[in-house]
């Protein structure tokens, strides 16, 4: 084996390393943030929807019970993530923005930002452990 190759397989195996360790640290904050979410009916808990590349754009009609497989739906839907892609987890119903801007007694204003941000700070310190 050349040097060549070497360098060539010390890289992708970087790059799987990096992908999953992006894809983790984004599928606990997306989870976190759907347990945190301010529950009255369920319908907002349970109309998180991850995606790759593109967010999702529907409201889905859930209700309490459906909310508790949204942790197996991040998952599943975030299984082929690579660096090259985008990860989202949308919520598109109409309300979803005035919650986060604190419009519910339940949760404060912030509370999706505060994961995103935590999130980014741990996935990089794992990141520079690679």
């Amino acid at each position: 084996m050349s040097f060549q190759d070497d360098l060539n397989k010390a890289q992708t195996k970087m790059y799987k390393e990096m992908s999953k360790t992006i894809r983790g640290g984004a599928i606990s904050a997306f989870n976190e943030i759907i347990k945190l979410s301010p529950v009255d009916t369920g319908r907002f808990r349970g109309n998180w929807q991850a995606s790759i590349n593109v967010p999702k754009q529907d409201v889905l009609y859930t209700d309490a019970t459906s909310a508790i497989t949204k942790t197996d739906d991040v998952v599943s839907h975030t299984q082929s993530y690579t660096l090259d892609d985008t990860l989202y987890l949308t919520n598109n119903l109409p309300y979803a923005a005035p919650l986060e801007n604190g419009h519910s007694k339940k949760r404060g204003s912030g509370w999706v930002a505060a994961v995103c941000l935590e999130a980014k700070i741990r996935i990089q310190n794992n990141l520079d452990q690679l």
